[in-house]
């Protein structure tokens, strides 16, 4: 577990298995896998965050995290990826939900691992 921690999102990491990943992880409401496949800095942030809420309210936000399915009347929704584009060590991947439509997430690679950027 930790060693997956180390690397991110990054097993053979290609862009399409990344977004997929954090996908699979939003809809299983993994606040932890979510964040592991953002890029490095952004991760750090998000966790400090998390930290810091934690230590203000004194509630564990990870935890509040996974009572989403408890708390959800709607059925999950539905994401498919419908394609890709490499350009250098940035990444597009595209993807059609159910609810929304399209949508692209950017994805950068570091360190011969791909992770989600802003």
């Amino acid at each position: 577990m930790i060693l997956m921690a180390l690397y991110g999102c990054a097993a053979k990491s290609v862009p399409e298995k990344t977004a997929q990943r954090f996908i699979d992880a939003f809809n299983a409401y993994d606040l932890e896998v979510m964040i592991d496949c953002m890029e490095p800095s952004q991760a750090k942030a998000y966790k400090a965050l998390i930290k810091f809420g934690d230590d203000v309210t004194d509630i564990d936000l990870t935890s509040l995290m996974r009572l989403g399915p408890l708390m959800e009347n709607e059925s999950k929704i539905e994401y498919e990826i419908i394609g890709s584009s490499i350009d250098g060590n940035h990444a597009t991947v595209e993807v059609e939900d159910s609810e929304h439509g399209f949508a692209e997430l950017d994805l950068v690679l570091i360190d011969a691992n791909w992770y989600l950027s802003e």
